[in-house]
């Protein structure tokens, strides 16, 4: 009976190793995701522009048109 205990211990501790993976996975996953969505995808509403390179342009315009 000893030796089935800490079979289950053993998976548990497997286990939850194995979800602080997938948590760390996933995180690392949606951040990159993100990155892509914000940074490198293009719009054909923005002028096929990326959203942060839209804003950016925006945000020069606006100071130089502030600026004269």
């Amino acid at each position: 009976m000893k030796n089935s205990n800490n079979n289950t211990a053993h998976y548990k501790q497997i286990n939850c190793s194995g979800k602080n993976y997938f948590n760390l996975r996933l995180k690392d996953v949606v951040s990159k995701y993100i990155s892509f969505y914000n940074h490198q995808r293009f719009q054909k509403k923005l002028y096929n522009l990326s959203p942060y390179y839209f804003r950016t342009q925006v945000a020069q315009l606006v100071c130089l048109f502030l600026s004269n």
